[in-house]
Parts: C-alpha cells; sequence; structure tokens
C-alpha cells in the first residue's frame, strides 16, 4: 500500500513514511506532525494516539476497538476501512479552528488519562506492599 500512496502524493517531501524507529525519533515525529492519522483496526488500548496528544499534534483515528473511548473528543474518527473517511478526516483537519479545539480537547484527554494511570500505579503499589 504505501507504494500506491507514495506515487499519489503531491508533495512527497512533506510526508514521512517510516517503519520501526526508536523512540526519541518517534517523540520528535509527534512533535513536528501536522497530523498524526491512526487507521488501526487491532489496537489494543490505543496508546499511539494518546502519545501524540501529549505533544499536542492533532490526532485522525479510526473508530474501531477501544480508541475511541481512549481518545475521548480529542480526535477526529474514521472508518478505518473506507478510504474516503479517511480522507474527509484528513480535509477536516484544514479547518484550523476546528484542529485547535482538537488539539486542546486531545492534551486534556492526555491529562486525563496519564494521571488515571499514575494514580492506577499508586494503588498497586499500595496493594503489594499492603501484602508483605
Amino acid at each position: 500500500y504505501l507504494k500506491y500512496y507514495r506515487r499519489k502524493l503531491k508533495n512527497k517531501d512533506r510526508f514521512v513514511f517510516e517503519s520501526y524507529v526508536n523512540d526519541e525519533t518517534l517523540n520528535t515525529l509527534y512533535k513536528n506532525a501536522y497530523l498524526f492519522v491512526f487507521p488501526s483496526v487491532l489496537e489494543g488500548f490505543g496508546l499511539p494516539p494518546l502519545e501524540a496528544m501529549k505533544y499536542e499534534t492533532a490526532v485522525a483515528c479510526s473508530n474501531a476497538m477501544s480508541i475511541p473511548e481512549v481518545c475521548g473528543n480529542g480526535a477526529i474518527y474514521f472508518d478505518p476501512q473506507s478510504e474516503d473517511a479517511i480522507e474527509m478526516a484528513i480535509i477536516r483537519s484544514f479547518d484550523r479552528e476546528y484542529m485547535d479545539l482538537k488539539k486542546e480537547q486531545g492534551r486534556r484527554r492526555w491529562l486525563e488519562i496519564s494521571q488515571k494511570r499514575k494514580e492506577d500505579l499508586e494503588g498497586l503499589i499500595a496493594l503489594i506492599l499492603k501484602e508483605k
């Protein structure tokens, strides 16, 4: 699929298609991306979109699995099986006011999830230490 999309791109120098990248490179990509597009159909928790939200990067992602529950109102959603739906989500990202709102909502969602994860971890540690 990547070869097909690369051929169709008009401004190839404005897109990055990578396979595996280390954490440092991944964080740099999140920070500098205009839009993080995540068309997953098999994601477990939905961590990649949240990581993008951490850097106030706009997110367009799949409406499948647990992703909408995790990302809340901080993302644009699309049917990952529909190229037209993905295209419309990307086009919607050109509305600057809407995207500023989504970025703000995404950042808040990341903070909420981060706080919840911290509290859960602290609770688990307390439970483990209590049992000893």
